[in-house]
């Protein structure tokens, strides 16, 4: 089953376009294919709710209405990218080489209940909580990355001198040496007790499994690099990255941002097709033609 990983922009054309989730099912099916959701995809959808545009409430409600729609119909629902990295590494300490990357049961249900509330206009404090969390993280981020390299001005001129026409050859290189494995260790250290050490970070950079481990880290080498050669990063360039990385086990990450063309297929590896929405074609056929 071919499964395409939906930004947000493209839930946003389904629900503008009425499309009709049954029937954009029924085509998708015949070519072995369907839509996919996750928990992050969710929350970010929430932010409709509190939008400045007019009417808010009832557009978030439209919106989720129609997310309802294709849920309720069972499309796959995936887990978040650091649950997909904790998989990695319970994987990987057992000897396994693949994970489950989708939710299932409990997890599933209540993800349909979260967008069952969110379509009847119920907002809970969480979800707000998450979405102004979400906002002051990636500020500072960008300003923590700025000041870092005004006070490492060898590693930004290391990373200038990589051409951007190498780019991925360098990711691709760097992201399972010991860069590689520090990047790596910041993550992990706020997710297990005791941290793991850089040379188990590398470990599992290089072990078939680490699908997502490679990809965080592709996407933290890729931010600094970005950085070095452009002084700063867009204010929105996090969220839009963790949106790519959602994407990292389904086989088609489909955006309606032209800019992440730029940068999708770096940070994902040759398993997962990166799609434009051109903005023209009827949503519902423009996704049928890319399966």
């Amino acid at each position: 089953m071919l499964h395409l990983y939906l930004e947000t922009n493209i839930w946003n054309a389904l629900s503008k376009q009425g499309v009709d989730a049954q029937a954009l099912l029924n085509s998708l099916a015949r070519k072995n294919a369907t839509p996919v959701i996750s928990p992050h995809t969710v929350y970010e959808l929430a932010r409709t709710f509190t939008g400045k545009k007019p009417a808010p409430k009832a557009q978030g409600m439209k919106l989720f209405s129609c997310v309802k729609a294709f849920l309720d119909l069972d499309i796959p629902c995936s887990k978040e990218l650091m649950e997909f990295l904790g998989d990695e590494v319970a994987a990987y300490r057992q000897g396994d080489t693949t994970i489950d990357p989708l939710l299932h049961g409990t997890d599933r249900a209540d993800e349909s209940q979260e967008v069952d509330k969110l379509a009847n206009g119920i907002v809970e404090d969480r979800v707000l909580q998450f979405i102004a969390q979400r906002t002051q993280h990636a500020k500072k981020s960008r300003a923590g990355q700025v000041d870092h390299f005004a006070y490492r001005q060898e590693v930004k001129k290391q990373l200038q001198k990589v051409p951007e026409s190498q780019l991925s050859e360098w990711l691709t290189l760097v992201a399972t040496a010991r860069a590689g494995g520090e990047a790596l260790c910041s993550h992990l250290e706020r997710m297990f007790a005791p941290a793991p050490t850089i040379d188990d970070a590398l470990a599992l950079l290089r072990a078939p499994v680490a699908r997502a481990a490679r990809a965080l880290v592709r996407a933290d080498l890729y931010s600094n690099w970005r950085c070095a050669n452009r002084n700063s990063n867009p204010l929105d360039l996090m969220d839009d990255m963790l949106h790519v990385l959602q994407a990292t086990y389904s086989d088609v990450y489909v955006t309606a941002e032209k800019k992440q063309s730029g940068y999708a297929s770096l940070l994902l590896d040759h398993r997962t097709r990166v799609e434009i929405y051109d903005g023209r074609t009827p949503i519902d056929l423009w996704l049928e033609g890319i399966c």
